[in-house]
């Protein structure tokens, strides 16, 4: 197969590039002898060569385990010495023709020494299984075909079964990535044996089909076939086949018509299919729960560019136009099987897709790197081919009823005793975070661009960091990070908190670092300039050092916690004495690796959100499906490190193997929006709506700004609900608005598609919708977002109701189709403030009401959705106050404001009132109410609409 080559299988590609474990050998002088000794007849030279001799395979990789492990470990393991032999002479023979004499002896010799092996571990105990040892049984295994073609010899897979479960005992900590890495290996061989009826996947469906066969034979022994019959009431059936009872009726009803008629089907076979039915079922179950993003390689994480050293060919030659070409003649069940004409269609169906296969094959480059191909992974290719194996031999099928009938696959030819390996397969979870990313990133795409950042002094030049220069600056930092805090004594695993602005590359490298260091970072933004509130928060969290940007260099004086000021640590030499820990996707899943906070606080406090491994490994996999083929994309932030928004748009590029923009400033001037699209090569927006919406209105009369948006692949806004008559203007424009939802709690959940503005959850997204009260059966109910303990993006326990586990969003939906969502706004009283930013206006109002009801107001309502900070409508206690003059007015709001500055002082910059100019007096009973008496805040804010716009335009202006 070629190297590059995608296959219509359900994430194929993650179990093929696991499976032929000698991709490349180094022979060099460092490693080997002047010649080695192979048998008394023959020598192998092995010269002292400045270039090294590369064997490659199909699925050759830099970081690929099966180099890595024979490299390692070919001077020191016996078995993967001569196994390498045995390997590298196949390799050879081609140019060495002699060498095909000595190919049984070297067999021998390998399979000897990995016989004693295995007999060592399992009759001797005198050592635990290790990993050259699969290692070489595997190879030894896998390449069996090559010296002997046509060889049906898979003993060696029960054996391998035998050591990966042994193994799996007692497991050393830094065994179980190798471990499951020979597990996809040997789920590779278990999946082309099943398409011959081999291995011990048929046997194992062989056993459930039975297991239905006997719950059948029993229900129905009772009975005659008739109409509408149930099953035996004291007969205990599973739950699973409970579900089909319907069918089985339906079964019945469908074998007592073809009886009637005399027709040649028998109950027997209707039970056979019948069985197969469930068992489908009962698999389809299976798969749908199953986690195929979490069946991810080292070298090939959710997806990325895996470097195959084949230039020649494009990468994921596909085999679309590979169809298999059968008889359109359509034959019913009844009216049984013409065995020469459905030979005949067959043969015909062969021929034609052998001939496409050729063509396909004849694309392929003669100079391509490709060397070794195993046939039945173009069967697998060529969909729709199927074995003629179905065991009612009374009975063929023509090439349709084969391609459409899924019980061709259950048949086994071969019972085997063993466990079922699937399960272990996937007990065995890995989670990726960005750091693992990039660093794959850095080895198979060192050269491409990472980051990209306007000069300071320019507007149009760009500095571009490659992955390569993107993972060294990382663990530049980590080293010096690590040299300043364990001097300090803070130890790893230790909260540390970074109180910053959040924008730059190198506040990137700062956060990254830390994580990578072995820290949790606990992220500030500078927006929170109460340094008592940061404290606090530093202590819910048990923090053990606070680093905090020169700019807040006044506002930790008084820390209680050792300081560190971030400026210089990126420039200082990294020690060379600083061993860093191994990047690694074997991690524990309810570990924190971050914690954000909140950004709208209730109680004057934020809450902590800490971020589990799983809730980011989570995220990461929710951008892939969409990844982008063509140009590599290039995306911008669109908020500071300190909030969740940004970690979003990281694993979205990161997911992408994309670069990343991080604006000068936050918001942005159009100016440096058109920079980054012309000199920076701008393809995806993420931005707040507030601020796309002013992006948009000058495009309504810059037709250069307007063709600029229009060249971007997507624009992906959320927090808020953009204007509709933005949205309107820009799609009739040809602007790709994405909308998208999601939560610092729960990540990025939801997304529309650049044609509709409905949402529709990622398919990893553990969203639940619950209806809120009154008729759940109305089109216009709404719906509660929330998130179930067990779903990977459910956020950490602190966060969960006590109740029932779940995470309640508060955020309400209403379903207008299958998946499909409009956002509806919040079951409690918070507003979305300008940067998407939350502000808890209950609280507000609450505090004015508590500080100045007593002898000022009546009434307040807090509004300014969308706005840089709310204002605050009071109804006046005494209606003589506007008889007064603007002076007393005046005076009368300076009074409001002193009354609630300490309670707001606590707060976010966007949650504070601290104008007079947004303190809005009105008479009593002006506020708009509902029957109950109740204030309706959107209503308040339409009616303050104009004079909100004219009042943050005369502020912003000063």
């Amino acid at each position: 197969m070629h190297a590059t080559a995608r296959l219509p299988l359900v994430r194929t590609t993650h179990l093929f590039r696991g499976a032929f474990p000698a991709q490349r050998l180094l022979f060099s002088s460092r490693y080997a002898p002047m010649s080695i000794l192979v048998t008394g007849q023959i020598r192998i030279q092995v010269r002292y060569v400045q270039d090294p001799l590369w064997v490659r395979s199909t699925f050759d990789s830099e970081v690929n385990n099966n180099l890595s492990l024979a490299r390692d470990s070919w001077g020191t393991s016996e078995a993967v010495f001569y196994t390498m032999q045995v390997m590298s002479a196949v390799c050879l023979v081609d140019t060495m023709p002699y060498l095909r004499q000595t190919l049984p002896s070297l067999r021998e010799q390998s399979t000897l020494a990995i016989t004693q092996g295995i007999s060592r571990v399992r009759n001797l105990r005198l050592g635990p299984v290790t990993a050259d040892l699969v290692f070489a049984l595997l190879a030894m295994g896998t390449s069996s075909h090559w010296i002997t073609p046509g060889n049906l010899d898979y003993s060696w897979l029960q054996s391998a079964r035998e050591l990966l479960s042994m193994w799996n005992v007692g497991i050393s900590a830094a065994d179980p990535l190798l471990h499951a890495y020979f597990c996809q290996a040997l789920a590779y061989w278990e999946m082309l044996l099943a398409l011959i009826g081999r291995g011990s996947n048929p046997s194992i469906v062989e056993k459930r089909r039975q297991k239905y066969q006997e719950e059948l034979r029993q229900a129905m022994l009772p009975e005659d076939v008739t109409i509408g019959t149930e099953p035996h009431p004291h007969l205990s059936i599973s739950s699973s086949f409970f579900e089909l009872q319907t069918t089985m009726n339906a079964s019945k009803l469908l074998v007592w018509h073809i009886e009637r008629n005399q027709k040649t089907v028998s109950l027997d076979i209707a039970s056979k299919i019948l069985c197969d039915i469930a068992v489908a079922r009962e698999l389809e179950k299976e798969l749908l729960n199953m986690d195929f993003n979490a069946l991810v390689l080292l070298e090939e994480l959710q997806g990325f560019y895996v470097d195959t050293r084949d230039d020649n060919t494009p990468l994921y030659l596909t085999f679309d136009d590979l169809a298999v070409n059968a008889s359109g003649r359509q034959k019913a069940l009844a009216d049984g099987c013409n065995d020469a004409e459905d030979k005949a269609s067959r043969e015909i169906s062969l021929i034609d897709l052998t001939l496409q296969l050729v063509a396909t094959l004849e694309r392929i480059p003669a100079e391509s790197g490709s060397k070794f191909i195993h046939p039945r992974l173009y069967v697998s290719a060529a969909a729709g081919l199927k074995f003629q194996r179905y065991p009612d031999s009374q009975c063929p099928k023509t090439p349709e009823e084969a391609n459409n009938d899924l019980s061709d696959i259950f048949t086994s030819q071969l019972e085997w005793d063993s466990s079922d390996l699937t399960s272990a397969l996937f007990e065995m979870r890995t989670f990726h975070t960005p750091l693992t990313i990039i660093e794959t990133l850095a080895k198979s795409r060192g050269d491409a661009a990472a980051v990209r950042y306007l000069l300071p002094d320019s507007s149009t030049e760009y500095k571009t960091v490659t992955y390569a220069e993107y993972c060294n600056n990382v663990e530049n930092a980590v080293k010096a990070w690590l040299a300043v805090l364990s001097q300090a004594g803070i130890a790893k695993g230790a909260v540390v908190g970074i109180w910053m602005r959040g924008w730059s590359y190198q506040d990137l490298l700062h956060y990254l670092s830390l994580q990578r260091a072995g820290f949790i970072p606990q992220l500030f933004s500078l927006r929170m300039t109460n340094s008592v509130v940061v404290y606090e928060l530093l202590g819910r969290s048990n923090a053990a050092a606070l680093i905090y940007d020169a700019s807040c260099e006044s506002l930790v004086k008084d820390c209680p916690l050792p300081t560190f000021q971030s400026e210089g640590i990126l420039e200082r030499v990294a020690p060379h004495d600083v061993e860093l820990d191994k990047v690694t996707t074997a991690l524990n899943g309810d570990q924190v690796s971050v914690i954000f906070h909140t950004s709208g606080s209730t109680s004057g406090m934020p809450k902590l959100v800490p971020a589990t491994v799983r809730w980011m490994d989570c995220l990461i996999r929710k951008n892939k499906p969409y990844t982008h083929t063509g140009p590599q994309p290039v995306y911008c932030l669109m908020g500071s490190h300190a909030h969740l928004g940004n970690t979003i748009n990281l694993a979205e590029v990161l997911a992408n193997a994309g670069c990343l923009i991080p604006p000068k400033s936050i918001p942005y001037p159009t100016s440096e929006l058109q920079s980054m699209i012309t000199h920076g090569g701008l393809t995806a927006l993420n931005i707040f709506p507030a601020l796309l919406s002013v992006f948009i209105r000058e495009a309504r009369t810059d037709k250069m700004l307007l063709q600029q948006l229009r060249s971007l692949r997507h624009i992906f806004h959320a927090g808020q609900v953009l204007e509709e008559s933005d949205q309107t203007w820009a799609h009739q424009q040809g602007i790709k608005l994405v909308n998208t939802y999601g939560s610092t709690e729960i990540g990025l959940s939801m997304r529309a598609s650049a044609t509709s503005q409905y949402l529709t959850p990622f398919p990893e997204s553990g969203c639940e919708f619950n209806p809120l009260g009154g008729n759940s059966s109305s089109p216009d109910q709404l719906l509660e977002l929330v998130i179930p303990a067990d779903a990977d993006d459910c956020p950490h326990p602190s966060l969960r109701d006590k109740t029932d586990g779940k995470f309640h969003t508060g955020d309400l939906f209403q379903r207008v189709a299958d998946d499909q969502y409009l956002y509806r706004g919040r079951v409690d009283d918070r507003i979305k403030m300008q940067m998407s930013l939350v502000c808890d206006a209950g609280s507000l109002e609450a505090e004015a009401m508590q500080v100045c009801q007593a002898d000022l107001i009546s009434a307040a309502s807090v509004i300014g959705y969308g706005r840089p900070s709310p204002a605050i409508i009071v109804e006046s206690k005494n209606d003589e106050i506007f008889k007064s003059g603007d002076d007393s007015l005046t005076k009368f709001k300076e009074e409001i404001l002193h009354r609630i500055s300490p309670f707001h002082e606590r707060k976010y910059l966007h949650e504070r009132i601290d104008n007079p100019r947004l303190v809005f007096v009105v008479p009593q009973g002006t506020l708009p109410r509902t029957a109950k008496g109740n204030i309706m805040r959107k209503a308040v804010e339409s009616m303050f609409s104009e004079e909100l716009e004219k009042t943050f335009g005369a502020i912003s202006s000063v």
